[in-house]
């Protein structure tokens, strides 16, 4: 859906699943459209209720915000601050400038915590909240399927590397490094039949495919696309596998050899 400057454009509400005016949809820049996907009334109604149900952790929140704020001012106005330095507000630790991100209502520039605390308190809400996180992305994704799809489309074109790094990485456990060690050292070909990957319909040369146990997960070589679908179709069964090898050895069946019976008529 793109912006329209028709004030009749209309568009759905994922949550109440009505059709609304696009005035009636807060501004949102991570959408296409640049509108949120809930209309104004599910923010507000759901705004209510979440405040209605932890209105008491809010409270406390707010009074211990408060509270150490003026703690916090105490002790800075006391404390000469080291040129250079500041304190992280989550594991007190005194660390340089250059390991906080620059946050420009930040005290000097910087953000409250250091990187290493923003990325174990990022993790940890992600742990926390992963379901939510999740069909909230997917509810986004299902609202411009089309629109999510070439979006991941140009993110790969633009990144080739980075979307072959993280294919090894989350497939295999191996960084590209280790992968060019592997082909290296069985010369670039296949580890079956000594050959290199032909091109593709499309014209393009794949790389050769990572073969691995599937059992244990250990890596066995580099194979190229039809050796890794032979060994897939016969199950990874070595008897099945020499079985196979001897019948092509065997050669064919003269068919002089085949004893036809023979029918006889019913009286």
């Amino acid at each position: 859906m793109t912006i329209s400057n028709n004030t009749t454009a209309t568009k759905q509400c994922t949550r109440c699943k009505l059709e609304k005016l696009f005035s009636e949809f807060g501004k949102d820049s991570r959408c296409h459209d640049g509108k949120n996907i809930y209309c104004q009334d599910c923010i507000r109604a759901k705004g209510t209720a979440c405040r209605a149900k932890h209105r008491e952790e809010v409270k406390v929140r707010q009074w211990v915000k408060r509270n150490l704020r003026k703690y916090r001012r105490r002790i800075i106005s006391k404390r000469v601050l080291v040129a250079g330095k500041r304190r992280c507000t989550w594991c007190g630790l005194e660390k340089s400038f250059d390991e906080f991100s620059n946050q420009k209502k930040g005290r000097h520039g910087k953000r409250p915590r250091c990187r290493d605390c923003i990325s174990i308190l990022s993790a940890a809400y992600w742990v926390e909240n992963r379901k939510r996180m999740n069909a909230h992305r997917r509810q986004q994704r299902d609202a411009d399927l089309e629109y999510f799809r070439q979006k991941a489309r140009q993110w790969v074109q633009a990144n080739p590397g980075l979307r072959r790094k993280h294919v090894l990485a989350s497939r295999h456990g191996i960084t590209p490094e280790i992968y060019e060690g592997i082909a290296e050292m069985q010369g670039g070909v296949c580890a079956i039949c000594k050959r290199s990957e032909t091109a593709n319909q499309q014209g393009d040369v794949p790389t050769l495919t990572v073969d691995h146990d599937h059992k244990t997960g250990e890596i066995r070589g580099l194979l190229c696309g039809t050796c890794n679908s032979m060994l897939g179709m016969a199950h990874d069964d070595t008897d099945r596998l020499e079985a196979g090898a001897a019948y092509l050895r065997r050669g064919g069946i003269d068919a002089r050899d085949i004893a036809i019976p023979v029918q006889t008529s019913r009286s």
